[in-house]
Protein backbone atom coordinates (compact mmCIF):
# COMPACT_ATOMS: atom_id res chain seq x y z
CA UNK A 1 0.00 0.00 0.00
CA UNK A 2 1.35 3.41 -0.95
CA UNK A 3 2.21 5.79 1.89
CA UNK A 4 -0.22 8.63 2.44
CA UNK A 5 1.48 11.95 1.79
CA UNK A 6 1.17 14.31 4.74
CA UNK A 7 -0.47 17.59 3.81
CA UNK A 8 1.67 20.64 4.56
CA UNK A 9 -0.28 23.46 6.16
CA UNK A 10 0.04 26.83 4.39
CA UNK A 11 -0.52 28.77 7.62
CA UNK A 12 2.01 30.75 9.62
CA UNK A 13 1.52 32.08 13.15
CA UNK A 14 3.16 34.69 15.33
CA UNK A 15 2.52 35.78 18.93
CA UNK A 16 3.07 39.51 19.32
CA UNK A 17 2.11 42.42 21.54
CA UNK A 18 -1.27 43.98 20.91
CA UNK A 19 0.26 47.27 19.80
CA UNK A 20 2.22 45.41 17.12
CA UNK A 21 -1.03 44.05 15.69
CA UNK A 22 -2.34 47.61 15.47
CA UNK A 23 0.89 48.65 13.76
CA UNK A 24 0.52 45.89 11.17
CA UNK A 25 -3.13 46.76 10.49
CA UNK A 26 -1.96 50.35 10.01
CA UNK A 27 0.31 49.09 7.23
CA UNK A 28 3.74 48.62 8.83
CA UNK A 29 5.60 45.30 9.28
CA UNK A 30 8.71 45.36 11.50
CA UNK A 31 11.88 43.35 10.81
CA UNK A 32 14.53 43.12 13.54
CA UNK A 33 18.28 42.92 13.23
CA UNK A 34 19.51 39.51 14.52
CA UNK A 35 21.73 41.27 17.06
CA UNK A 36 18.53 42.03 19.01
CA UNK A 37 17.79 38.32 19.55
CA UNK A 38 18.92 36.24 22.53
CA UNK A 39 20.67 33.44 20.65
CA UNK A 40 24.38 34.40 20.22
CA UNK A 41 24.69 31.97 17.30
CA UNK A 42 22.57 34.33 15.17
CA UNK A 43 25.43 36.82 14.84
CA UNK A 44 28.45 34.57 15.30
CA UNK A 45 29.75 35.35 11.81
CA UNK A 46 30.82 38.97 11.35
CA UNK A 47 31.17 40.54 7.94
CA UNK A 48 31.24 44.00 6.39
CA UNK A 49 27.57 43.92 5.42
CA UNK A 50 25.98 42.14 8.35
CA UNK A 51 24.24 45.41 9.25
CA UNK A 52 22.03 44.98 6.18
CA UNK A 53 20.27 41.71 7.16
CA UNK A 54 16.90 41.89 8.92
CA UNK A 55 14.47 39.13 9.78
CA UNK A 56 11.12 38.22 11.25
CA UNK A 57 10.18 34.97 12.97
CA UNK A 58 6.97 32.98 12.46
CA UNK A 59 5.97 29.46 13.45
CA UNK A 60 4.19 26.57 11.78
CA UNK A 61 2.75 25.51 15.16
CA UNK A 62 -0.83 26.65 15.63
CA UNK A 63 -1.25 25.64 19.27
CA UNK A 64 1.60 25.75 21.77
CA UNK A 65 1.63 26.21 25.52
CA UNK A 66 5.36 26.98 25.36
CA UNK A 67 4.95 29.72 22.74
CA UNK A 68 2.23 31.50 24.76
CA UNK A 69 4.38 31.39 27.89
CA UNK A 70 7.53 32.61 26.11
CA UNK A 71 6.04 35.35 23.95
CA UNK A 72 3.09 36.43 26.10
CA UNK A 73 4.43 36.39 29.66
CA UNK A 74 2.01 39.12 30.77
CA UNK A 75 -1.00 37.31 29.21
CA UNK A 76 -1.52 40.28 26.87
CA UNK A 77 -0.05 38.81 23.70
CA UNK A 78 -2.11 37.91 20.64
CA UNK A 79 -1.54 35.28 17.97
CA UNK A 80 -1.90 36.38 14.38
CA UNK A 81 -2.30 34.03 11.44
CA UNK A 82 -1.32 34.47 7.81
CA UNK A 83 -0.16 32.19 5.00
CA UNK A 84 3.19 31.71 3.30
CA UNK A 85 1.64 33.01 0.11
CA UNK A 86 0.39 36.23 1.67
CA UNK A 87 3.62 36.96 3.52
CA UNK A 88 5.66 36.24 0.39
CA UNK A 89 3.44 38.55 -1.65
CA UNK A 90 3.75 41.37 0.91
CA UNK A 91 7.55 41.11 0.86
CA UNK A 92 7.83 40.88 -2.92
CA UNK A 93 5.44 43.78 -3.38
CA UNK A 94 7.62 45.91 -1.10
CA UNK A 95 10.80 44.85 -2.95
CA UNK A 96 9.18 45.70 -6.28
CA UNK A 97 8.52 49.23 -5.04
CA UNK A 98 11.90 49.58 -3.33
CA UNK A 99 14.86 48.50 -5.43
CA UNK A 100 17.88 46.76 -3.97
CA UNK A 101 16.14 44.46 -1.50
CA UNK A 102 16.66 40.68 -1.58
CA UNK A 103 14.18 38.37 0.12
CA UNK A 104 13.84 34.87 1.49
CA UNK A 105 11.12 32.96 3.33
CA UNK A 106 11.97 29.43 4.48
CA UNK A 107 11.76 26.92 7.31
CA UNK A 108 14.50 26.91 9.92
CA UNK A 109 16.49 23.66 10.03
CA UNK A 110 17.37 22.24 13.47
CA UNK A 111 20.36 20.09 14.35
CA UNK A 112 22.82 19.26 17.10
CA UNK A 113 25.12 21.98 18.34
CA UNK A 114 28.08 20.24 16.68
CA UNK A 115 26.30 20.09 13.32
CA UNK A 116 25.21 23.73 13.56
CA UNK A 117 28.79 24.79 14.31
CA UNK A 118 30.04 22.80 11.33
CA UNK A 119 27.41 24.33 9.04
CA UNK A 120 28.24 27.81 10.31
CA UNK A 121 31.92 27.35 9.49
CA UNK A 122 31.02 26.02 6.04
CA UNK A 123 28.76 28.97 5.28
CA UNK A 124 31.28 31.45 6.71
CA UNK A 125 33.91 30.08 4.31
CA UNK A 126 31.49 30.40 1.36
CA UNK A 127 30.67 33.95 2.40
CA UNK A 128 34.35 34.84 2.70
CA UNK A 129 35.09 33.43 -0.76
CA UNK A 130 32.19 35.01 -2.63
CA UNK A 131 30.72 37.84 -0.47
CA UNK A 132 27.29 36.73 -1.75
CA UNK A 133 24.48 37.72 0.64
CA UNK A 134 22.78 34.36 0.08
CA UNK A 135 25.34 32.70 2.36
CA UNK A 136 24.81 35.33 5.06
CA UNK A 137 21.07 34.62 4.85
CA UNK A 138 21.72 30.86 5.05
CA UNK A 139 23.22 31.40 8.50
CA UNK A 140 19.80 32.46 9.82
CA UNK A 141 18.13 29.21 8.81
CA UNK A 142 20.18 26.80 10.94
CA UNK A 143 19.53 26.55 14.67
CA UNK A 144 20.30 24.21 17.53
CA UNK A 145 17.82 21.54 18.61
CA UNK A 146 17.20 23.45 21.83
CA UNK A 147 14.97 25.78 19.77
CA UNK A 148 13.14 23.12 17.78
CA UNK A 149 9.90 23.59 19.74
CA UNK A 150 9.42 26.84 17.81
CA UNK A 151 9.06 25.10 14.41
CA UNK A 152 10.22 28.40 13.03
CA UNK A 153 9.81 29.97 9.61
CA UNK A 154 11.91 33.05 8.93
CA UNK A 155 11.33 35.96 6.62
CA UNK A 156 14.62 37.65 5.77
CA UNK A 157 15.28 40.96 4.01
CA UNK A 158 18.70 42.11 2.82
CA UNK A 159 19.47 45.61 1.56
CA UNK A 160 23.14 46.55 1.02
CA UNK A 161 22.33 50.22 0.50
CA UNK A 162 20.64 50.74 3.87
CA UNK A 163 22.11 53.03 6.52
CA UNK A 164 24.34 50.92 8.85
CA UNK A 165 22.77 52.67 11.85
CA UNK A 166 19.38 51.20 10.94
CA UNK A 167 20.22 47.93 12.66
CA UNK A 168 19.70 49.59 16.04
CA UNK A 169 15.97 49.95 15.45
CA UNK A 170 15.31 47.47 12.64
CA UNK A 171 13.36 48.35 9.53
CA UNK A 172 9.68 48.62 8.72
CA UNK A 173 8.16 47.78 5.37
CA UNK A 174 4.80 49.11 4.23
CA UNK A 175 2.23 46.39 3.54
CA UNK A 176 -1.55 45.84 3.49
CA UNK A 177 -2.01 44.58 7.03
CA UNK A 178 -5.68 43.71 6.59
CA UNK A 179 -4.76 41.48 3.67
CA UNK A 180 -1.87 39.89 5.56
CA UNK A 181 -3.63 39.01 8.83
CA UNK A 182 -6.39 36.40 8.54
CA UNK A 183 -7.27 35.86 12.19
CA UNK A 184 -6.37 37.05 15.68
CA UNK A 185 -6.43 34.87 18.81
CA UNK A 186 -6.02 36.32 22.28
CA UNK A 187 -4.00 34.79 25.11
CA UNK A 188 -5.95 31.90 26.69
CA UNK A 189 -5.15 33.34 30.14
CA UNK A 190 -6.40 36.85 29.37
CA UNK A 191 -9.44 38.15 31.26
CA UNK A 192 -12.64 37.87 29.22
CA UNK A 193 -13.52 41.52 29.78
CA UNK A 194 -10.14 42.55 28.36
CA UNK A 195 -10.54 40.27 25.34
CA UNK A 196 -13.92 41.84 24.55
CA UNK A 197 -12.49 45.34 24.85
CA UNK A 198 -9.60 44.53 22.50
CA UNK A 199 -11.93 42.83 20.02
CA UNK A 200 -14.17 45.90 19.98
CA UNK A 201 -11.18 48.15 19.33
CA UNK A 202 -9.92 46.03 16.45
CA UNK A 203 -13.39 45.78 14.92
CA UNK A 204 -14.69 49.31 15.43
CA UNK A 205 -11.50 51.38 15.31
CA UNK A 206 -9.20 49.32 13.09
CA UNK A 207 -12.00 47.89 10.90
CA UNK A 208 -10.60 44.38 11.17
CA UNK A 209 -13.14 41.91 9.79
CA UNK A 210 -11.27 38.64 10.27
CA UNK A 211 -11.92 35.96 12.88
CA UNK A 212 -11.18 37.08 16.46
CA UNK A 213 -11.48 34.93 19.56
CA UNK A 214 -9.79 33.90 22.78
CA UNK A 215 -7.62 30.81 22.50
CA UNK A 216 -9.36 27.77 23.97
CA UNK A 217 -6.09 26.11 25.00
CA UNK A 218 -6.97 26.25 28.71
CA UNK A 219 -10.74 25.93 28.40
CA UNK A 220 -12.08 23.53 31.00
CA UNK A 221 -13.32 20.28 29.46
CA UNK A 222 -16.51 18.58 30.54
CA UNK A 223 -15.95 16.72 33.79
CA UNK A 224 -16.14 12.96 33.86
CA UNK A 225 -17.97 11.81 36.99
CA UNK A 226 -17.22 8.34 38.28
CA UNK A 227 -20.25 6.87 40.04
CA UNK A 228 -18.71 4.93 42.91
CA UNK A 229 -22.07 3.51 43.99
CA UNK A 230 -22.17 1.04 41.08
Amino acid sequence: MAAVEKKVSPYLYRIVKFEHVVEILNGSLHFSHPSKWDDPYETRVKNSRDYAMFAQCWTRKAISDAMWRIYSPDHLGVRIRTTREKLTFAMKDFARRNKGYKLRLANVQYDTTVKVREKTLELAKSLEDTLKPQFAADLLFHKRNAFSHEREVRAVIFCPTIDPDAKKDGIKIDIDGHELIESIFFDPRAADVLVEALKNYLKNVMDFSGDMRKSSLYSKPQEIIIDETL
